[in-house]
């Protein structure tokens, strides 16, 4: 069974997700947990999505989550490449999230995007989670999953446990 990381104290995830049947289609969206979970909902209208990056917000400093992701929605790298929904070119329905352009180009353009409202990406691998200092923490869809130990090598070892060195007592 698969384990989602839980980052403590999170306000939620801005996330990108495309799907292999058009490469050049792509989501921006939001989470309040962990961005896998939203996908598997997605998995039953499309079983070719996969997330691409996520971003994590400890504190949004007096932004909502859906303000930045609205930010996102009508900033100049998306405005004009936002598909409309099948019989609603008139856009009279509530907006799509979904956004046409190239695969290359979205993160880049994302990261720019959130860097002009403030924010600087950082890896998990940075090891300051401080709600203090305004951070969008990146994560890949391999960030994102609990690696679960080998049952059979734990067995292994207790079965043979590595030798202790001399040096310890």
């Amino acid at each position: 069974m698969t384990k989602f990381i839980d980052v403590p104290y999170a306000e939620g995830w801005i996330y990108v997700c495309m799907t292999a049947r058009d490469p050049n289609r792509f989501k921006i969206g939001l989470s309040e947990s962990n961005p896998l979970i939203r996908m598997r909902a997605f998995k039953t209208a499309d079983p070719y999505i996969a997330l691409n990056q996520a971003y994590c917000f400890l504190n949004t400093f007096g932004r909502t989550l859906k303000g930045i992701e609205d930010y996102l929605h009508s900033h100049r790298f998306f405005c004009d490449s936002r598909i409309h929904f099948l019989g609603d070119e008139n856009q009279e329905s509530k907006p799509s999230e979904w956004f046409s352009g190239d695969p290359r180009d979205v993160m880049a353009s994302l990261e720019s995007a959130l860097s002009e409202i403030g924010f600087d990406i950082t890896n998990p691998s940075s090891e300051d989670y401080s709600p203090y200092k305004k951070r969008a923490i990146r994560f890949y869809d391999c960030d994102l999953i609990m690696e679960e130990p080998d049952p059979f090598a734990l067995e292994l070892i207790k079965m043979f446990p590595p030798e202790r060195p001399d040096w310890i007592y």
